[in-house]
């Protein structure tokens, strides 16, 4: 299961302790610590996720903050973060795969376990950046709830009659 407090614990630690030089070693940490988080969680085949695109994310986040430095109207700066924030939730997530094992039940062994929805975007609703702590709180409550959207099929070999035959396995949600 995602342990999103120790997410929530690590990210504040490191933003508290100001150990981003700046804004894209911020957008790499933040996302280092989403990809732990996430790798601890399963789908309810108790599958975990192997690969995903970590790159796209904090490219995205990255692009945001670049954005948002050029435009002059605050609202615009900030939609152009939650934008790209979003965008990098679902790039990090297209493509993606789970692990081979367990077998889901009555299955032999799994013959592919990919992602095919990325999962509802995220809303990101961080606007008072001062308050650090409820950022990063409500930052971890938006992607857990997108975490539990995200959707794919486990293709599996079920044994029927001796022959084993593709079965495909739909999950929702990493939890």
């Amino acid at each position: 299961m995602i342990n999103w407090t120790q997410f929530e614990n690590r990210l504040l630690q490191y933003v508290k302790s100001q150990q981003a030089k700046n804004e894209d070693d911020f957008a790499q940490r933040l996302v280092e610590e989403y990809d732990t988080a996430i790798k601890t969680g399963t789908n309810q085949y108790f599958e975990r996720p192997f690969q995903v695109n970590k790159n796209a994310f904090v490219n995205a986040i990255k692009s945001g903050f670049r954005v948002a430095r050029l435009t002059k109207n605050a609202n615009q700066a900030q939609t152009a973060i939650k934008t790209m924030f979003a965008i990098g939730v679902i790039s990090y997530w297209t493509g993606g795969t789970l692990a081979l094992t367990p077998f889901p039940p009555g299955s032999i062994s799994v013959v592919t376990n990919i992602v095919t929805f990325p999962g509802n975007p995220p809303v990101l609703l961080v606007g008072n950046t001062s308050n650090v702590e409820s950022m990063v709180r409500l930052m971890s409550a938006q992607l857990k709830t997108h975490s539990i959207t995200v959707a794919g099929i486990t293709t599996a070999l079920v044994n029927v009659g001796g022959t084993p035959i593709p079965t495909p396995f739909l999950w929702t949600g990493i939890k």
